[in-house]
């Protein structure tokens, strides 16, 4: 445990404060999936059909897919409820325009689970990177783009319950995601980049705090003239992912700090392109 309280004040200390003003809320409400798709300019949001995971359980979601002649530029999903985790949040391996997500509700009443893929007509290129996590330990593993490219967005697995994702984060030519491993055995945690040749920014919402045992979320919006193509977040090692999805022109995070003691902080990071 005190391993996983240093981690989590190193990585608190890498949360960066953008300029953007936070939307944030301490708990679950929100609007229904099919409320939130919406078209932008070049990019579309599609949302996959919800799925109950009842208490104890896990589950993957229905993917969300893009139409055809479109590929995802970048995809997440949310899982709502009581003790709930979002394990999966990953570009279909073997497909350009599917998202898939998978959700562990580790307890209380049955959770709701659902995907969200943004899809566009331009072409993008794929990076994926693996890190071994033993016991007790966090990890990380950073995605590369192909030469040339950006992150358009990305995502993330990982082989076990007990392995759960606390940060998926822009890097200069990558992806990077990061992992608290609260279990016995050793697990393995895969980033996935999305990539484009266009030029993006990453706007982070400001950075908020996350009390012991709460859940926040923070929304970072798209610059005038932009539309969101992909995102994510991040926060320490014992505060994990519940949703990552698109919310109006910019990126929605939010995530729950399981430590019974630590405060945590955290912040959202869209990422966007000129249409």
């Amino acid at each position: 445990m005190r391993y996983l309280r240093c981690l989590a004040m190193a990585a608190a200390a890498l949360l960066v404060a953008g300029s953007t003003t936070a939307a944030a809320r301490a708990q679950e409400g929100a609007a229904p999936a099919h409320q939130r798709a919406h078209v932008m300019a070049q990019h579309t949001v599609h949302v996959g059909p919800t799925v109950n995971v009842p208490a104890g359980q896990a589950a993957v979601a229905p993917p969300a897919v893009c139409p055809a002649g479109q590929v995802a530029s970048g995809g997440g999903g949310e899982i709502t409820g009581g003790s709930v985790f979002l394990t999966w949040s990953r570009p279909r391996p073997g497909t350009t325009g599917t998202w898939e997500v998978r959700g562990l509700n580790a307890g209380g009443p049955t959770a709701q689970l659902h995907a969200e893929v943004v899809c566009t007509t331009a072409p993008h290129g794929r990076g994926s990177a693996s890190d071994s996590v033993p016991p007790g330990n966090g990890g990380s593993a950073i995605a590369p783009c192909p030469a040339g490219q950006v992150p358009s967005g990305g995502g993330y697995d990982v082989t076990g319950d007990s392995l759960r994702v606390t940060l998926v984060d822009v890097q200069p030519a990558g992806w990077l995601a990061a992992a608290s491993n609260t279990g016995n055995g050793t697990q393995t945690l895969t980033s996935y980049a999305v990539c484009s040749p266009a030029a993006h920014s990453h706007p982070r919402s400001g950075s908020l705090s996350v009390p012991a045992g709460q859940t926040v979320e923070a929304t970072a919006p798209c610059p005038a003239g932009q539309v969101v193509s992909g995102g994510g977040g991040a926060a320490g090692f014992t505060t994990f992912v519940r949703a990552s999805i698109p919310s109006g022109n910019g990126w929605k995070f939010r995530v729950a700090n399981t430590s019974p003691d630590l405060a945590d902080v955290m912040n959202a990071e869209a990422h966007c392109t000129v249409p």
